[in-house]
């Protein structure tokens, strides 16, 4: 037994990893910015669809730009979500009823993320990525969101250095 505090994981080694990982391995990060990751999406949709047919997507922007501008027909609902507002977020949550909620790199907010956990709602964040300077690693302001951070249920960052910093 380990009594120094540490924590080790112990697996029986060495363990064959398939060929298909190894060259999945090789290929380079995928720009979240490019039109790679939109057709990355839209697989990712599509196999969830595949396991779970009767999945509807509901896709939220905040921005007026990105609603009018996305048109795809992997999404089943676009709704128009400017505010992040407690009452709000339960209108919407009562409405849809959804069984996970997923947010995608900078669009963290933060009652949808409180709310979503008081009931019980998984949430997920894809392609987390700080840069060394966003105010979100500032003390003060550092503290909210890591209130928020802390409410999500799994976090999905771009490189170990923002998964540290997620951490911190």
């Amino acid at each position: 037994m380990n009594t120094s505090g540490r924590h080790f994981l112990q697996i029986p080694g060495p363990t064959n990893v398939p060929d298909r990982i190894l060259r999945a391995l090789q290929q380079p990060t995928i720009d979240h910015r490019g039109p790679d990751f939109k057709v990355l999406c839209w697989e990712v949709l599509e196999g969830l669809k595949e396991v779970e047919p009767s999945a509807v997507f509901i896709v939220s922007f905040f921005s007026p730009s990105g609603f009018t501008n996305v048109v795809d027909s992997h999404i089943d609902c676009k709704i128009y979500l400017p505010f992040d507002f407690p009452w709000t977020v339960l209108k919407v949550l009562k409405l849809i009823c959804p069984k996970k909620i997923i947010f995608a790199e900078y669009d963290v907010w933060p009652n949808m993320v409180w709310i979503a956990k008081l009931k019980n709602i998984p949430t997920t964040i894809f392609s987390v990525h700080f840069s060394n300077y966003t105010p979100k690693l500032f003390p003060v302001i550092r503290n909210f969101y890591r209130t928020v951070y802390g409410a999500l249920s799994h976090i999905y960052s771009e490189t170990t250095s923002d998964h540290e910093k997620v951490q911190r």
